[in-house]
């Protein structure tokens, strides 16, 4: 399994065969080197294992709590877009997930998304800073601002936001004073001043 040219290409057929008789998947599952190579040479043993398999999913970490499948190899149709699922409070599906195959296996955070990350901050600490918000007006102003939802929760834990539910409604709110939010600019901008005046707010 280690050496060049020791991989059966003929095998690979037969594995199809039992996988149309029995209507089963034929899965296998390798680890990746710690090499900064090309995707396709970091995986553990021959590269003719990679040759000989028509489609090759990565699976790595891109955040703390989500991991992210990327199609590295597709012989037969167009790869696949990455799509992200979390553990957090068990399995749980994200849907498509804004990650190249190589900042997945560097292990490393797109600009993009930091930008994106940033700019929920930014959001939701100007939204709270006057008080708590009823949850759906803030999915919704959210969304008014591309603003997808994991990455608004994400900003929520960053600054320190909570939610809690005391009138049967769930609510946001920051725990801290915003004078404490460094992501807070205490000056009021238009963003701020038009999300108080919304008719969601409580």
């Amino acid at each position: 399994m280690w050496l060049r040219g020791k991989i059966n290409p003929c095998k690979i057929p037969s594995y199809a065969l039992v996988a149309a008789r029995t209507g089963c998947a034929i899965l296998c599952i390798g680890h990746l080197t710690k090499s900064q190579t090309k995707a396709q040479y970091r995986g553990l043993g021959s590269i003719d294992i990679f040759n000989a398999i028509p489609s090759v999913l990565n699976l790595g970490k891109a955040d703390e709590d989500v991991r992210v499948m990327v199609h590295n190899k597709s012989n037969f149709f167009e790869t696949g877009a990455p799509i992200a699922f979390t553990l957090d409070g068990g399995f749980r599906w994200i849907g498509e997930y804004n990650i190249t195959l190589d900042e997945l296996l560097a292990g490393e955070t797109s600009p993009r998304r930091n930008r994106e990350r940033e700019q929920a901050k930014q959001f939701l600490a100007e939204l709270l800073a006057d008080g708590p918000v009823d949850s759906e007006a803030v999915y919704a102003l959210a969304e008014e601002q591309n603003i997808a939802p994991r990455t608004l929760e994400r900003a929520k834990v960053e600054i320190g936001a909570k939610s809690h539910k005391p009138n049967g409604n769930w609510i946001w709110s920051m725990v801290l004073p915003p004078a404490f939010c460094p992501c807070l600019n205490r000056s009021r901008s238009p963003l701020a001043t038009a999300m108080s005046q919304h008719d969601f707010i409580a």
